[in-house]
């Protein structure tokens, strides 16, 4: 055998123990997911993680909050082909957790604990709302003056560029979408998520279409939304609440609802606000910031409790705090003054300011605005509420798409009225609860009631009635009817919530809907 044939041979040989290691490291499977479908467990209860592959050999697991956060347990696990494996623990406040196992291949379950307890870690500021007044009458010394061009057109809607005043001689920008029959219709304000680049913010003519709704678009930089902005996200200095890019984005938001109100074909009534990430938070927040919005959509919202990163907690998207720290080499005096200064673009303190009813989808895996940081915002909200849970999906929600539409015809049965054949008519999921009075004495009963309904047809969900807020001790004949009576110990205000869940769909997959609602009672 010659010697180019021995080294013929032994490249082969290297090439198939190359492949085969290759194959083994792709065929390897290891699945981990919480002991319970829900993957929701109350403080201090034990959970497992169950861990199952389908080779044997040795993996590391780490727990932690969320993909910034330190280690709260690291682990070693022995791994048998076909058998699962337990990763036993308990959490002792209310969080959200993640679960990484690392062995041939890498992967992650999520976790909740006693997720509707969670609450900000700061105080809002105390000139909060002076400090929005503040922004909104600079923008109402600004002219609208709209610039509108058409973009395209289909047999159903026709689609604007549009330009409008924002302050300090900036434009905000975006399209707008308005459907084709008899007016006057309802509105909705799209948020953007992150990005800048041309194309990044696009018409959503099949929005205005299927809900005959007037759709705007809007991009939050100053250029036009088909072109990009090369200065995108400048200048944001997040240590001053007057110097954060936010800001720009949110008044461009009121001067498109102020522009809507000009129109014509606008019913002046219904208008509503959704988005997706950086758009969902600046979703939650326009909903706070303008009371001329009365439904809110928001899916895996960004801009969720920006201390809680402080506090060793969870912090969404864009991570102000833990830029901090690692731009700044820890610059104590940096982090104090983004903590405070960007409270006033915190999403959970505008949530607490709407009223009206909200849809939200959540996932569990997420690593851009961790779950902890989305439902803090989420228990803000105290109107009728929805949340579409995902155990297994990260930075996305599949449920948003069609499910806004539902819940938005729930809300706004004239959406229903489309220009598309055959269009859908479902309204998903909406509660009706009533009391007998809405005030009372001491010690004295008032009797509620609740319904559930799903696409306007009553269905039987399990059940829960508890005091929300109140200054006294609350008394229910039963908390897990759908009637019941209550009383109260002490004068003052309380707020009454409902809640049901429906997890049907976890037989076949790995989403279960939480539905909210609130009640408020005056005690004298």
């Amino acid at each position: 055998m010659n010697t180019e044939h021995i080294a013929k041979v032994l490249h082969t040989i290297v090439a198939i123990l190359l492949i085969g290691s290759f194959n083994s490291t792709v065929l390897a499977q290891i699945d981990v997911v919480a002991d319970r479908p829900t993957a929701t467990y109350e403080v201090g209860e034990l959970m497992n993680f169950n861990v199952l592959s389908d080779y044997t050999g040795t993996a590391t697991y780490t727990i932690k909050l969320d993909a910034r956060s330190h280690a709260l347990e690291e682990g070693t696990i022995e791994l048998v082909a076909g058998q699962t494996v337990q990763i036993p623990f308990s959490y002792f406040e209310p969080a959200f957790l993640l679960c990484e196992v690392q062995g041939a291949i890498s992967t992650i379950a999520g976790a909740a604990v006693s997720p509707f307890e969670l609450q900000p870690m700061e105080s809002e500021p105390t000139d909060f709302d002076q400090f929005w007044a503040q922004q909104k009458n600079a923008l109402a010394a600004v002219p609208i003056s709209p610039a509108i061009s058409p973009y395209s057109s289909t047999s159903k809607s026709d689609t604007y560029q549009l330009s409008l005043g924002n302050i300090e001689g900036r434009r905000v920008h975006g399209f707008i979408s308005v459907p084709k029959g008899n007016g006057p219709f309802p509105a909705f304000l799209t948020m953007p998520s992150y990005g800048s680049g041309g194309g990044h913010v696009f018409p959503r003519e099949f929005d205005a279409e299927i809900l005959n709704s007037i759709i705007v678009v809007l991009s939050i930089h100053n250029a036009p939304a088909d072109q990009g902005d090369p200065n995108a996200y400048k200048p944001d200095d997040y240590t001053d609440q007057y110097k954060n890019y936010y800001r720009y984005g949110l008044l461009g938001g009121v001067q498109a609802i102020n522009y809507l109100f000009t129109r014509p074909d606008f019913d002046k009534q219904n208008l509503g606000v959704m988005g997706i990430s950086q758009g969902g938070g600046l979703s939650i927040s326009m909903a706070g910031l303008d009371d001329r919005i009365k439904l809110l959509v928001a899916s895996v919202p960004a801009l969720c409790h920006h201390a809680g990163f402080h506090y060793d907690r969870t912090s969404g998207h864009p991570h102000y705090l833990f830029s901090s720290r690692n731009t700044y080499s820890f610059d104590p005096s940096h982090e104090q003054n983004a903590l405070k200064a960007t409270r006033y673009f915190d999403a959970v303190y505008f949530a607490k300011r709407f009223k009206g009813p909200s849809i939200l989808f959540v996932s569990y895996e997420d690593d851009v605005c961790p779950p902890s940081s989305v439902m803090t915002a989420a228990n803000q909200l105290t109107n009728r509420k929805i949340i579409f849970n995902r155990r297994e999906s990260g930075h996305s929600n599949p449920d948003y798409w069609d499910k806004r539409f539902e819940f938005i015809r729930s809300i706004m049965p004239q959406t229903k009225n489309t220009l598309t054949n055959n269009a859908p008519v479902n309204t998903g999921y909406y509660t009706n609860i009533n009391a007998s009075s809405t005030s009372t004495g001491i010690n004295q009963s008032i009797q509620l009631s609740a319904e559930i309904f799903l696409d306007d047809v009553r269905v039987d969900l399990p059940v829960s009635w508890d005091k929300h807020s109140g200054p006294g001790r609350v008394n229910f004949t039963s908390t897990k009817s759908g009637i019941t009576s209550v009383s109260f110990s002490t004068p003052g205000t309380y707020v009454i919530k409902f809640t049901a869940e429906d997890t049907s769909f976890l037989n076949t997959d790995d989403k279960w809907i939480s539905l909210t609602d609130h009640l408020t009672i005056i005690v004298q």
